[in-house]
């Protein structure tokens, strides 16, 4: 059934947004690269030059990108640009590496010298945002710079890990304003209300992803897992019993909250290439296994027949958009009356990378 949906859903895939260059497309993409570097076929690497070809020029122009907007969401589809530059040689794919490094050149930064979410949202940290940009920074680093760029990785989740994560739980926050000034910041603290179970997953995945890029005997390397060890363990106690998380993590029996299958997905690739990696035990990855098929069991193997995967999240942001202010207060009402669909690439790319795992693991 798994291997019918992935190849139901790549052959049938449509770019986001309207082919502009964006996280999303990106997330899809690193789920095609993790299962051929999984040994899931080449007809994966075809499909992918054949999405990015579409994005990225022959001059290495990316169609779509505006630097000017300084997202790191706009910084995570590079991230399998590495791997085409290897598989194939064309130029293209280095030149619109350099194109993103330089965005991070010049990307506004707090006083505690972490990058904003976006210029959109200034002095503000997301979680999401460490996904999105520290890692292809990390690895840019090392090919390009002889890891100069390293110590500010580093120092950009040793911030996040001071000031967002919450001692009682062990759990993170989702946002951080530095200047107090968002409508949905603490005004002492700056934090946001709640535990939104896919911004820690995207922390999740940004400190496995970084276990991997930096190499072995580094310190860097074990400081990476010795963190995610630690939200690894702060997590599980909130998994549920059919092995998925909650929308809200910490939250499971209040009206209105569900399980909700990205997060699930997303811990499930950071615990099976932690195992992978040697940082985390057996027991991890068992455990991701369990959360793996109870995805595919709620929410692959229903009515559809297994050609979507359903209970994603459409999207859940901090402040305000479209000019309405307000919207995204970050409580626990926000993140559960955001629409939940099926088969978007936030869910499925994840899903896409865990399966990757598995199968890496056998």
């Amino acid at each position: 059934m798994i291997d019918r949906f992935i190849r139901h859903y790549v052959d049938g895939y449509h770019a986001y947004k309207n082919g502009r260059w964006c996280y999303e497309d990106g997330c899809f993409y690193k789920g095609l690269a993790d299962l051929y570097l999984a040994g899931q076929g080449d007809w994966l690497l075809e499909k992918l030059i054949d999405h990015v070809n579409r994005r990225v020029e022959p001059d290495g122009v990316i169609e779509g990108y505006v630097m000017d907007d300084f997202s790191l969401d706009n910084v995570q589809a590079g991230r399998v640009l590495f791997l085409l530059r290897d598989e194939t040689g064309d130029p293209r794919y280095a030149k619109a590496l350099h194109t993103l490094r330089a965005q991070l050149i010049d990307h506004p930064r707090t006083r505690a010298n972490s990058f904003w979410h976006k210029k959109a949202y200034p002095w503000q940290v997301w979680l999401d945002g460490l996904y999105m940009a520290l890692p292809l920074l990390a690895a840019y680093s090392l090919d390009y710079e002889e890891g100069a760029a390293l110590a500010d990785v580093r120092g950009q989740i040793e911030t996040v890990r001071r000031v967002m994560h919450d001692a009682r739980t062990g759990l993170y926050y989702h946002g951080y304003d530095e200047s107090r000034g968002a409508g949905w910041a603490d005004p002492e603290t700056g934090l946001s209300a709640s535990f939104w179970s896919r911004a820690i997953g995207w922390y999740a995945m940004a400190l496995a992803d970084l276990v991997e890029i930096v190499p072995a005997g580094h310190a860097d390397r074990a400081f990476y897992a010795g963190l995610l060890q630690e939200v690894a363990d702060a997590v599980l106690a909130w998994r549920q019993p059919d092995g998925l998380w909650m929308q809200v993590m910490d939250q499971p029996g209040r009206p209105g909250n569900y399980p909700e299958s990205s997060c699930t997905a997303m811990f499930a690739y950071a615990f099976l290439k932690g195992h992978r990696l040697g940082v985390l035990d057996a027991a991890k990855a068992d455990g991701a296994r369990r959360s793996l098929n109870g995805l595919v069991e709620r929410y692959l193997n229903g009515p559809v027949n297994g050609t979507a995967l359903g209970g994603i999240c459409l999207m859940a942001g901090l402040g305000d958009i479209n000019g309405e202010f307000g919207c995204r207060d970050g409580s626990f009402e926000y993140y559960v009356r955001e629409p939940v669909v099926a088969n978007d690439p936030k869910g499925v790319g994840p899903f896409m990378m865990a399966e990757a795992e598995r199968r890496r693991l056998g």
